[in-house]
């Protein structure tokens, strides 16, 4: 079932969802439902936290759930 989800940081990067890209900060995602690793990819570890491990479900397009990552 597809659900939808929000990371945000204060600049535009790239969005990783179990270990591959699939979008960018600040826009609204698809993805299916279950556990999910959420980061903002490998190569700079500029954020935290680290990554999120969230059970996506329960979501609508206008309520997704939101992840906010910070600068370090």
């Amino acid at each position: 079932m597809v659900q939808y989800i929000k990371v945000t940081f204060p600049s535009y990067r790239k969005v990783w969802i179990d270990g591959s890209p699939v979008g960018f900060t600040n826009d609204i995602l698809e993805v299916q439902a279950g556990l999910r690793c959420i980061s903002l990819g490998p190569s700079s570890r500029n954020y935290a936290p680290d990554r999120y491990q969230v059970n996506v479900s329960g979501t609508a397009e206008g309520e997704p759930l939101v992840m906010v990552f910070c600068r370090q």
